[in-house]
């Protein structure tokens, strides 16, 4: 699989770009804040349908184009098994209503996607195109809160199984119900026993299907990482570990099911003082280990930049094993963090791939060997330009 075109309007410093990519490895180099992120963070958008960093989706549309109420698009053709995609984005900014109005145009925008023409949900066109990104803050997978691993499993799910995403949305919108009658029992409202058993059933089913999916990939994950850890560190041992806040994993969907339910009752009175749902997907984690020990307080930064490389190494390979075909790679300046031996070793990697796109502001980072066939760019000010290998 790979991108043979992008096109991007009023997308944060892209006013209007056309740019055709080939196969292979593609660099692209500037300055800081010229537009490297911003270009890669289009191209992930168009995979995920979700921008990596943007707090609000009104923060991708440039500030002219949202005081205009112009849209914000990003279009890609995907070059997948033979046949072309084409994935569309296009946030459009709302008139704000008198009573909403203040500084900066409108409050908010509204999403619309399309795939080969045709409106499409975003459930529906996830994964669409495959694409796995390397950052900087990869290392929150390994250091950071439960929810970025939690979200690190997620989106490697919903991109291998649109209906995984549907379920993920619905066991969310479920929660968010049951959490509101937890907090209203605390007044004692009549009828709260059969509302609760009926919220318990729906959470139960649903958490049950994401927990054992997780589960599941996780177990692949691990095994693949493993393996590239190894040979990315001379031979150290690293593991990946789901953990169910409701208790040990099972082994049936119905097993887990019954391990869920016994976890709600189990916590009935907690949840009554919190008012929230204190057990479920939602409070699940992964174990990171390297040599037998948690990476996050035994091991060194090092050690965690390397785990949560290979996970993400893992995480293309899965991707492909899926899919039948390798996703595209998006790397965002993290050359500037490895030592030379292990820029190597990952440029190599990628270079397997169809097709990988590297940013840097350093070309020095990128060897000659890499350099000399791959299709180079030069961003400034959030235009590009080609430049020839030799440059």
């Amino acid at each position: 699989m790979w991108i043979s075109h992008l096109s991007l309007r009023n997308f944060r410093n892209y006013q209007h770009l056309e740019l055709t990519l080939p196969k292979g490895l593609v660099v692209v180099e500037g300055n800081n804040a010229q537009g490297k992120t911003n270009l890669l963070e289009a191209l992930y958008l168009l995979s995920i349908l979700k921008s990596f960093r943007a707090s609000a989706e009104r923060d991708l549309v440039n500030r002219q184009a949202m005081e205009e109420l112009e849209a914000a698009t990003a279009t890609a053709t995907v070059d997948t098994g033979g046949e072309h995609i084409r994935v569309h984005v296009a946030f459009q900014p709302m008139a704000p209503l008198p009573s909403s109005e203040r500084p900066g145009g409108p409050a908010s925008v509204q999403k619309y996607v399309r795939v080969n023409g045709a409106p499409r949900s975003v459930s529906d066109s996830v994964g669409r195109l495959n694409a796995v990104l390397f950052s900087a803050d990869d290392l929150e997978i390994v250091l950071g809160s439960p929810s970025a691993r939690r979200r690190f499993m997620d989106i490697l799910l919903c991109q291998i199984d649109r209906s995984y995403l549907r379920n993920l949305q619905r066991y969310q919108r479920v929660l968010t119900q049951r959490n509101h009658l937890l907090r209203d029992a605390r007044g004692g409202r009549p009828g709260l026993e059969e509302e609760m058993a009926y919220w318990d059933d729906q959470v139960v089913s649903l958490g049950s299907e994401i927990i054992q999916r997780r589960a599941e990939i996780v177990a692949t994950l691990s095994e693949l990482a493993m393996a590239t850890h190894g040979e990315l560190t001379g031979g150290e041992e690293s593991k990946a570990s789901y953990v169910p806040s409701v208790g040990e994993e099972a082994g049936s969907l119905s097993d887990m099911a019954d391990a869920f339910r016994q976890a709600l009752t189990a916590n009935r009175k907690r949840e009554l003082a919190q008012g929230v749902t204190v057990v479920g997907p939602h409070r699940d984690d992964l174990a990171l280990t390297v040599q037998g020990l948690p990476t996050a307080t035994h091991g060194s930064r090092g050690q965690a930049r390397t785990q949560a490389l290979a996970l993400r190494l893992a995480e293309a390979e899965v991707l492909a094993q899926h899919r039948g075909e390798s996703p595209v790679l998006l790397l965002d300046d993290v050359l500037s963090e490895m030592d030379p031996n292990r820029r190597e070793q990952v440029l190599e990697r990628a270079s397997r791939y169809q097709q990988a796109i590297v940013t840097t502001a350093d070309i020095g980072q990128i060897s000659e060997g890499f350099l000399h066939d791959a299709f180079r760019l030069r961003v400034t000010k959030g235009s590009l330009e080609p430049l020839p290998n030799g440059e």
